[in-house]
């Protein structure tokens, strides 16, 4: 179901969310509830104060802007990670790594990804290794991921053919997984459909 109908129950539901204000409310207070105002905080317990100040502040220091683009700090990220459950079932994450950090800062960033750039490259059609984008082994863990290359045009991208593999250890994709061996996340507005 998630190979022949996936982009069309996405394109609905995202629909929906957009259309139906009781149902996006239902999207943003669960994505706030569950992330609450300012988002999870780490607390650092070991026997120095000292060791868990500095920890704590650069962690908060890291978490106030993870995003590359430099434009959603760590509980905006994470709500939009949580939005996209309803609407496309799943979220992806890219771990980059941004140039000319200065030294005392973490140069870790994260890019989110739209998960419609996940897909299979039209050059591995007919791998038997790779389902929905991904590259699995024989017991069905990711080994890599295909994500397509979008094209700009002016306010606009386009999701053409060009795709790059990268190493399931680049990337976070979180979904519900209700069946096993189960590749990819179903949109949870879907039932509402």
């Amino acid at each position: 179901d998630l190979a022949g109908n996936l982009k069309t129950l996405r394109a609905r539901t995202c629909y929906e969310i957009a259309n139906n204000p009781i149902l996006e409310g239902v999207v943003n207070t669960h994505a706030t509830d569950i992330m609450g105002p300012d988002g999870p905080r780490l607390q650092v317990l070991s026997d120095s104060d000292a060791y868990n100040d500095f920890v704590e502040d650069f962690w908060a220091d890291w978490f106030g802007m993870p995003d590359i683009n430099a434009q959603l700090s760590g509980p905006e990220l994470l709500r939009q990670c949580v939005s996209l459950w309803w609407s496309k079932g799943e979220h992806l994450l890219q771990l980059v790594s941004q140039p000319d950090t200065p030294a005392d800062e973490i140069s870790l960033k994260v890019l989110a990804l739209d998960p419609d750039r996940l897909d299979t490259d039209p050059a591995s059609m007919g791998d038997p290794d790779v389902a929905l984008g991904v590259r699995r082994n024989k017991n069905g863990r990711p080994l890599a991921y295909q994500i397509s290359d979008p094209e700009n045009y002016g306010p606009y991208q386009v999701l053409l053919t060009k795709f790059n593999e990268y190493p399931a250890d680049e990337i976070i994709h979180q979904f519900l997984a209700v069946e096993p061996g189960q590749v990819r996340g179903f949109p949870w507005a879907a039932s509402s459909l």
